[in-house]
C-alpha cells in the first residue's frame, strides 16, 4: 500500500480532503522529509520518523514522535504518551486556521531529527 492508496481505501471521504492538503501542507514545510507508508500509515521521515498522520472516526491524527519535547505556546498538542503527542484535525480550515503553530511544531520536530534542537 501507499499514501495515495491508504487516504482512498482508509480515511473516511469526509477526512480525505484534510488529509491531502496536509500532505501538501508537509511537503511544503519539510520539503526535505520523504513521505512514505511504513507502520500501516503515512510517515514523513528524515533521519527518522518525525510526523505520521492517521485517519479514524473521528477525523485525521497528525502526530509527532518526539511530541513531549515540542513548546506548544498554542496549546494544540494531545496526548498521554511517553513521547509523541498530536493534533486531531477535521477539516482544511481547521488546518489553515492552526497553520502557524503546525508550521512551528513541524519545523521544532526537524531541529530535534537533525540534532540541531
Amino acid at each position: 500500500m501507499n499514501v495515495d492508496e491508504y487516504i482512498e481505501t482508509q480515511v473516511l471521504p469526509e477526512y480525505q480532503d484534510v488529509a491531502q492538503a496536509l500532505r501538501t501542507f508537509m511537503h511544503e514545510c519539510a520539503p526535505s522529509a520523504r513521505e512514505v507508508f511504513s507502520y500501516k500509515m503515512p510517515v514523513w521521515v528524515g533521519r527518522k520518523i518525525v510526523a505520521y498522520m492517521n485517519g479514524n472516526q473521528k477525523g485525521i491524527t497528525f502526530s509527532f514522535v518526539h511530541g513531549t519535547a515540542l513548546t506548544d505556546s498554542a496549546g494544540l498538542l494531545k496526548g498521554a504518551g511517553k513521547t509523541a503527542r498530536y493534533v486531531k484535525l477535521k477539516s482544511v480550515a481547521e488546518l489553515a486556521a492552526r497553520e502557524a503553530a503546525l508550521r512551528d511544531f513541524v519545523a521544532q520536530a526537524l531541529a530535534i531529527d537533525t540534532g540541531a534542537a
